[in-house]
């Protein structure tokens, strides 16, 4: 159930989000921190946003 809700998440973000979000990664640093941070808590507490 995680995996395929994982799965479909990043799915949506690789089809949707992704070009945008580079272009404004190249606009603004503070999106691509902002990126960062997020991925960082990710990372650690994967528990705070699979619940």
């Amino acid at each position: 159930m995680l995996a395929m809700k994982t799965t479909s998440a990043f799915l949506i973000l690789r089809n949707k989000s992704f070009p945008g979000l580079f272009k404004v990664m190249k606009n603004s640093r503070q999106v691509g921190l902002d990126l960062f941070l997020f991925l960082s808590a990710f990372h650690y507490r994967p528990s705070l946003y699979f619940q």
